[in-house]
This record gives C-alpha cells, sequence and structure tokens, in this order.
C-alpha cells in the first residue's frame, strides 16, 4: 500500500524487503513473528518529532524508511545534531531500557515510516528472545562507547584502549554494561599530573 508521501507502507515485518544487518533485521522466523506483533507501524511527514528531549522514554522507533536526525540543545540554545538515522536505526533505546528520559529530539528529515514498540513490549520481547536482548546489549555498548569518545574528542578505538589499561591496572572494573571505579585516587592523580 502507499502512503499519502508515496512511500510503501511495510505493514509486515515478515515480508520485509530489507534484511540488512541491522539491529532488528535477520532475527529467528519466531522473533521476526513476535517483533511484528508488538509494532505499530506509521508514516511520518518531514518535520516530524518522534520524541523529545527530556521525555520519558516511552518506547523506541525503529526506521523503516527516511531519515530522521538526533540533536540536542546545548546550553546556549544552539541545536547540536548528533546523528542522522537511516533505515534500520532504533531511536530511543538507550531510554527506553534505561526507564530514563530521552536525551535527544529525533525529527523526520524526509517522509519515512517508524515503526513503534512501546517500552513494555519491547522489555518483554528480550527477555523471551536472548539472540535481541544481546544484540541490544551490543548495540548500548557501543553507544557508550562512542558518546564517551565524542565528549572528550578523542575516537571510540582511544577509549577502548584506555579503559583497557585501566582494567590491567586496576583502577576500573567492568562488568556488562557496569563500570566500578576501584581505585578513585589513582585515577585523580593521573589526571593532575
Amino acid at each position: 500500500m502507499k502512503s499519502p508521501y508515496g512511500l510503501d507502507i511495510l505493514d509486515d515485518c515478515t515480508t520485509c524487503p530489507v534484511r540488512e544487518q541491522h539491529l532488528f533485521c535477520n532475527l529467528s522466523p519466531s522473533a521476526v513473528q513476535r517483533l511484528n506483533d508488538i509494532t505499530s507501524p506509521a508514516v511520518y511527514p518531514r518535520g516530524a518529532t518522534l520524541f523529545t528531549e527530556g521525555q520519558r522514554g516511552r518506547g523506541v522507533f525503529v526506521l523503516c524508511s527516511g531519515k530522521a536526525k538526533l540533536f540536542t540543545a546545548s546550553r546556549t540554545g544552539k541545536t547540536i545534531i548528533t546523528k542522522i538515522s537511516e533505515h534500520g536505526d532504533v531511536l530511543g533505546l538507550n531510554a527506553t531500557v534505561s526507564n530514563r528520559p530521552y536525551e535527544v529530539t529525533a525529527e523526520m528529515v524526509e517522509p519515512g515510516q517508524a515503526n513503534f514498540i512501546v517500552a513494555d513490549a519491547l522489555l518483554l520481547f528480550l527477555h523471551d528472545h536472548g539472540e535481541v536482548a544481546l544484540r541490544v546489549a551490543q548495540e548500548l555498548s557501543r553507544n557508550y562507547y562512542e558518546e564517551i569518545s565524542e565528549m572528550i574528542g578523542t575516537t571510540r578505538e582511544t577509549v577502548s584502549r584506555l579503559f583497557s589499561e585501566f582494567k590491567v591496572k586496576q583502577f576500573i572494573q567492568s562488568t556488562g554494561s557496569n563500570l566500578v571505579i576501584v581505585n578513585r585516587s589513582a585515577l585523580e592523580g593521573m589526571v593532575q599530573a
């Protein structure tokens, strides 16, 4: 079926023609069927806001077509674009999984389809399908390292190398997505040196 924007509406995840290597692509048949059951497809015009920075994370949007910009406001009120998302990207994942407010605003920069998955359904989906939960954990981990590197103006590889060095020196410990500072005085000593 065509939308008012001339887009093909994808009503069924099991027949999606875009089966690339994205977070919710190439899943087992049972996982794809379950994903199909919990998504609400919608087509959005250019300029439509999917969610707003500071809004409670109520779910994720799987971008099926079109592009969306993710942006935040600086302390001085300037808009900072953090990413241009394309088909296959899952928007609002960090906020939804951690039950926190969205950290950015997501706005469509061209007409497209975004399938919404409410938070409770997503969490149950992750609980029931370990393969998807593992992919989500990997995605959140990648986002975590990229955000740290952007904040300090370096690359993800440099941050990974420093974390490895800190673990060897027993300054920090990490288990899953938890990071614990074991030797705070040693870390502070590095900064003061």
